[in-house]
């Protein structure tokens, strides 16, 4: 089903350019420059939306940049999904400068979308009263569905969930630094959520709630400096929503 593409990044090596463009009902005229990075290999493309002070997307690939195009459809359009074809995406990450925020995760359903680990990886630093990060399927959603209590007081780390009442508790030792940056990754896959610190385990927790559900959305009272989003097996879609982008720097 083919739907209004905002922007449009198409890497075209047989013909050695790279092609931008937007499409709503039928496609727009083409801005076309050379492509000047290898085929076959793994790279890195940072595509950023427009915002007040810059009126333009602009693509880099491995920090060079690799393209710039107009806002041709209505700035009120919600940008809401990032989609590639041919193209399989390791990882995508968003930079926020936020204190509280929600930070997105989707799991796709459809065929051409086989992962089978999704992992959000935050560098942040924990307070000394402690910190929590959960995921739920909405951030207006009251259901939990893994909920990661970093305790200092206590000493500990407890791990739950919530579905009209808080579900039974797995607590395990409190073992990385307090009010250092460290890396919490947390990673769901088809039966656990799996969570490391900075490298070591620090929780591994069942799914206990619909392993049916979109994820789509990691909250935190943790004051993130970069949140990105990890993921294994066979995948191409990357959903990302208008309502959150103000988080995004």
């Amino acid at each position: 089903r083919r739907v209004h593409g905002i922007y449009h990044w198409s890497a075209r090596t047989y013909e050695g350019r790279i092609v931008q463009n937007s499409y709503s009902g039928s496609w727009a005229g083409e801005i076309r420059i050379p492509l000047k990075f290898p085929g076959g290999k793994l790279i890195s493309v940072e595509i950023c939306l427009p915002t007040e002070r810059e009126a333009n997307f602009k693509v880099k690939v491995n920090g060079v940049p690799t393209g710039s195009f107009p806002v041709r459809l209505g700035d009120k359009t919600s940008y809401d999904c990032f989609v590639t074809r041919s193209m399989k995406v390791q990882s995508y990450e968003a930079v926020t400068s936020t204190t509280t925020c929600a930070y997105p995760i989707y799991r796709p359903e459809a065929a051409g979308n086989e992962y089978d680990k999704f992992c959000g990886v935050f560098d942040t630093i924990v307070p000394s009263k402690g910190g929590i990060i959960k995921l739920v399927k909405t951030a207006r959603d009251s259901k939990i569905i893994y909920n990661w209590s970093a305790r200092n007081l206590e000493g500990i780390i407890v791990q739950s969930f919530y579905s009209s009442s808080w579900g039974d508790e797995i607590r395990i030792p409190l073992q990385f630094p307090i009010e250092s940056p460290i890396k919490v990754e947390i990673c769901l896959t088809r039966r656990n959520f799996e969570t490391k610190v900075n490298g070591v385990s620090a929780g591994s927790f069942p799914v206990r709630l619909d392993h049916k559900t979109k994820y789509n959305c990691f909250d935190t009272n943790l004051a993130v400096t970069r949140y990105r989003v990890s993921v294994s097996g066979n995948g191409n879609e990357c959903f990302i929503h208008r309502d959150q982008l103000y988080n995004y720097i």
